[in-house]
């Protein structure tokens, strides 16, 4: 294995030294283009990161010692021997099987407008344009290259345009897993895998052409390795800094959101270092943690250099300037997660304060056991609200997505510490009921399999309804998928004036929209418009919520 590493570093190393800049990035973004000279500095600095990190590696993993085993990672199965880690494997196979039906089921529906978007901003360029565009906040670019292979493998459609998320769904329920295993019991690991496999959030997610499974799955791998690291596992195993320094950088490559992980891990590791529970006999090694955190950094960097001058102005580029818009209030942001959550949590409110009752229990013990793990499944999520805040950013739910494992992993944890105080039954009775959650999650997914948008359905009512003579005007955020997705040339208003004029010039006018949160804070004399003159002639709902396609019509 050293010797291949060896033989990509050397790759790498010629590659860097023998890369043209300048005709590169006329090939990815074509000659002429505005871009043209802000990717070609972006590759000279990704040559010199690919040189750099090379010469780095080579030296690293040549002093690597031999690899010592300190064991086989499991937390707490003390009195489980009987759940072996080959029955413990093949229940975990079984899982697998399990969460890949339930989201093959449903994968190639309808898709909903950040899709869309994604669809026909990059799905029609090339690999190398892809590569070097960071024009929207809508591009995640891991997400986006993988789902451009996928289209180029399996062609277009959107179970194509879905699969890397799919896939990166279940790889994150083997690695929540494996995380369990280094914090808890092999059964706890096991019931935390089975309920993100049959969880609503999870499958919806997994059948969503967006990185948020991809996040969660570098978000879990990223804190196995810190935990590793901490532990002082294989500490003389010198690509263990060098993994989870990848695993950061494939995070940031998929979401910028992943910033927090090495922020929250740096955070933690000062914490176990100089805390007040540190002692010097079990403080983590101080340099391979600094080099994991470094190459998180470097390894990133190099990742997007590419693009690094476009990501700034991308990035900090406030959502709805200027304008009050109920995103970027908490107060929108905790109604949408209540109401997202009891979607698809068994018992709705009271199961959820039930389960953050049963959480707080499991975060106490877990703190009790290891308080840097503890803190490792919470930080990071204080630290993505504070971001986002500081940002100017809307306050999206599902930002938080790639914390599911942690918050199942800390609720079975409380379930567990709260049953073990009734006696010797106490982890059976906590297996039963973790089971009966998990069963009463099955019950609530299958309204995942509905369209997450239904475009089709209302453009088919418009086509079967509006005469020749009729006007068909599309605002807002119906504009992109109708006119640049779905090739139709129906009229587009955004102002209130402009839709005044089209209503003049015809007897009867039709008007589609939907997310009325964004119409409302981008064009407000528009909707009052819309509030005063027309009615509603039909509702095409859809499972992404706030986003069913709406059919007016003024006579």
């Amino acid at each position: 294995m050293r010797a291949l590493a060896m033989i990509g570093l050397a790759l790498a190393a010629l590659i860097g030294a023998a890369l043209p800049p300048r005709a590169t990035a006329e090939w990815l973004v074509g000659i002429g283009d505005l871009r043209t000279g802000a990717v070609t500095m972006g590759l000279w600095l990704w040559k010199a990161l690919l040189l750099a990190h090379s010469v780095l590696f080579w030296v690293w993993l040549k002093r690597a010692e031999p690899r010592r085993s300190t064991g086989d990672g499991v937390g707490y199965d003390s009195g489980e021997q009987w759940l072996t880690p080959r029955r413990a494997g093949l229940a975990l196979a079984s899982i697998v099987v399990v969460a890949l039906v339930l989201r093959v089921v449903g994968l190639g529906d309808r898709l909903w407008f950040d899709e869309i978007k994604m669809y026909v901003l990059y799905m029609t360029e090339p690999l190398g344009t892809i590569l070097a565009t960071y024009d929207d906040q809508n591009q995640h670019l891991l997400y986006s290259l993988l789902a451009r292979l996928s289209t180029l493998v399996y062609g277009d459609g959107a179970a194509a345009l879905r699969m890397p998320a799919l896939v990166f769904g279940i790889a994150s329920i083997v690695a929540a897993y494996s995380l369990g295993t280094r914090v808890t019991s092999r059964r706890e690991s096991l019931l935390v895998a089975l309920l993100l496999a049959v969880s609503y959030h999870h499958v919806w997610f997994s059948q969503n052409a967006r990185g948020y499974t991809g996040l969660l799955l570098w978000s879990i791998i990223a804190t196995i390795l810190f935990l590793d690291l901490l532990k002082n596992r294989d500490a003389s195993r010198r690509g263990l800094p060098v993994l989870y320094g990848c695993a950061i950088a494939l995070g940031l490559y998929t979401h910028l959101t992943a910033a927090v992980l090495p922020a929250a891990h740096a955070m933690i590791a000062a914490w176990a270092w100089w805390g007040p529970e540190a002692k010097s006999e079990e403080r983590p090694a101080g340099m391979p943690l600094l080099v994991g955190l470094v190459l998180a950094g470097t390894l990133s960097i190099l990742l997007y250099a590419p693009v690094l001058p476009q990501v700034g102005s991308v990035l900090f580029e406030p959502s709805f300037e200027g304008r009050e818009v109920a995103w970027k209030t908490p107060s929108w942001f905790f109604t949408e997660l209540l109401g997202g959550l009891t979607a698809g949590v068994p018992g709705g409110v009271f199961g959820l304060l039930a389960g953050a009752g049963v959480a707080g229990v499991g975060f106490w013990s877990f703190w009790k056991r290891w308080s840097s793990a503890a803190l490792a499944m919470v930080v990071p999520v204080v630290l993505t609200a504070i971001a986002i805040l500081a940002l100017g950013h809307n306050l999206w739910p599902r930002f938080f997505f790639f914390a599911a494992a942690f918050v199942v992993l800390i609720g079975f944890r409380g379930l567990f510490d709260l049953a073990g105080r009734v006696g010797k039954w106490g982890p059976t009775i906590a297996t039963v009921v973790a089971v009966l959650v998990a069963g009463g999650s099955l019950a609530t997914v299958a309204p995942v399999w509905g369209n997450k948008q239904d475009h089709e359905g209302a453009e088919a009512l418009v086509d079967a309804s509006a005469t020749p003579d009729d006007a068909v005007v599309i605002v807002d955020m119906a504009i992109l998928p109708y006119r640049r997705w779905r090739g139709r040339d129906w009229l587009e208003v955004h102002r209130a004036d402009e839709l005044a004029e089209v209503e003049a010039a015809h007897e009867r006018t039709w008007l589609l929209y939907s997310f009325p949160t964004s119409l409302r804070a981008l064009e407000p004399d528009v909707w009052e418009r819309i509030e005063s003159e027309y009615r509603e002639v039909e509702r095409f709902p859809g499972t992404v919520r706030g986003g069913d396609i709406l059919v007016m019509v003024r006579e």
